[in-house]
């Protein structure tokens, strides 16, 4: 990507850009393609300190566009999954999801750069505290002094399942001396044995076989919910639930429910806590890229009102507490918590926004030149005859020798390894290409230009299929 920065870097318009990127103001960039806010992104994050919180109007469009930038920045990318919308109104949550969500906020108490991409209404949600989550977790070393019951009680509150197996992530189980258990963001399962207190021996293990694959001298064990209370905590807000609502005969069997085994319930025990933690504050300061805000408002008022309606009708039905609508800010709340961030926001056509610098990159699709070589030959002669410098990105080296044949066979010679007019062959294709006109910049990709052929595995598949006698 190092050459197609350079060639951006020449940009007027991408200097004013960088440039104006200060706390507090917002930058409206209008004509902006799909492929090329992809590669803006990248190029931001590597010319200043912050993380860069991506913002889209769905979590699929999320999940698609971190797939892309993966492409571009590896695992500088995280995606945020929004949790399903029922998960909000209830204290058990999709373990996959959770495992996800976990993942990423165990990295944002890091100090790494990161590009954090997620849906608008992921933000919605109250979180603890960054530094109460924080401070949850615990570490464990070969030779500390522990009494495995505490342990036992210590990874239950942070809530991990109790089971006589571990299989799963999240869950961990005692028997005799051993204490397995599979954090809900790591990727392998500890074995801890314990010699009376002290902790002998610390081995990875594989869940599946129950066999020991190595050995370490330290393990982190963070959270296993987003959201976990102290008992007092616990106790607190159970008390203003029953003082609420305990001549309520509806309530009564949600009461009991959570009086049964309130560690089991702190998503609902939350919402009667005074908390003013937010996902932002995991992310310290940032850049924020809004992409395509008209349709993050629309997005968020469909949202918002599939909640209201869910909501009225669990509480309707005395199913969850009038109060559990603390679990949400309104969309306004993050944006004026936002506003002493920088902002750039992201138009495919016209920006409307009426608060900060516009600015029209004039970015546009490139046009399809698949299957049409000779096309693609005599577009190439024009533009360099107007000392444009066409970047082409080959899937592979092969990919890339394919393209200089192509280019050499029709007498095009003019090639370049530095960020001047001629052709650039270089390796790695993004989401799509994109021209900018005023700066004389195509990019293309290789799979824009030449259809793949079959791949052999698939002719030969085809033909041992065609080979098989009739059962008739």
């Amino acid at each position: 990507m190092e050459l197609l920065y350079q060639n951006l870097l020449k940009a007027e318009s991408i200097q004013t850009i960088l440039n104006s990127l200060s706390p507090g103001e917002i930058i409206n960039l209008s004509n902006v393609n799909n492929s090329f806010k992809e590669v803006l992104t990248g190029l931001i994050i590597r010319q200043q300190q912050n993380r860069i919180l991506y913002v889209t109007a769905s979590d699929y469009q999320a999940q698609k566009t971190a797939e892309n930038l993966v492409k571009i920045l590896g695992d500088q990318v995280l995606y945020l999954p929004t949790e399903p919308i029922h998960d909000y109104f209830a204290d058990v949550h999709s373990q996959e999801i959770n495992h996800q969500r976990l993942l990423v906020f165990e990295k944002l108490l890091s100090t790494q750069r990161f590009v954090v991409v997620m849906g608008a209404e992921t933000l919605l949600k109250k979180q603890l505290p960054k530094e109460k989550f924080q401070g949850l977790g615990f570490s464990l070393a070969v030779e500390d002094s522990w009494d495995p019951m505490i342990l036992n009680k210590g990874l239950f509150e942070l809530g991990y399942e109790a089971v006589s197996q571990v299989e799963a992530r999240g869950q961990f189980a005692h028997r005799g001396g051993i204490i397995d258990v599979f954090s809900t963001t790591g990727g392998e399962a500890y074995r801890i044995e314990f010699f009376g207190d002290t902790i002998e021996s610390l081995r990875t293990f594989d869940p599946q076989t129950q066999l020991s694959t190595g050995s370490v001298e330290q393990v982190s064990i963070l959270p296993g919910r987003e959201i976990i209370l102290n008992e007092d905590e616990r106790a607190n807000a159970l008390k203003k639930i029953i003082k609420s609502y305990r001549d309520n005969p509806g309530y009564q069997a949600l009461i009991e429910r959570i009086s049964e085994d309130p560690g089991s319930h702190d998503e609902t025990l939350f919402s009667f806590i005074k908390s003013e933690g937010m996902l932002l504050d995991y992310l310290g300061d940032v850049l924020v890229i809004w992409d395509e805000p008209p349709r993050i408002k629309e997005a968020q008022t469909v949202f918002v009102n599939k909640l209201h309606r869910d909501f009225l009708t669990l509480t309707d039905e005395q199913l969850m507490f009038p109060e559990e609508k603390n679990k949400f800010y309104s969309f306004s709340k993050i944006e004026k918590a936002l506003e002493h961030q920088a902002q750039l926001r992201l138009h495919l056509f016209t920006a409307r926004g009426k608060k900060g610098m516009a600015l029209d990159l004039g970015v546009k699709e490139n046009d399809s030149f698949l299957g049409q070589v000779p096309r693609f030959i005599e577009f190439v002669q024009k533009q360099l005859e107007k000392d444009a410098i066409i970047h082409l990105r080959a899937r592979d080296e092969a990919g890339r020798e394919k393209l200089k044949s192509i280019l050499t066979d029709a007498d095009i010679h003019l090639f370049s390894n530095e960020a001047s007019p001629g052709v650039q062959l270089v390796t790695g294709e993004i989401s799509g290409g994109f021209e900018m006109t005023a700066e004389k910049l195509i990019c293309m990709n290789q799979s824009e230009i030449i259809k793949e052929a079959p791949r052999e595995k698939n002719v030969a598949a085809k033909r041992d299929a065609r080979s098989i006698p009739s059962r008739n």
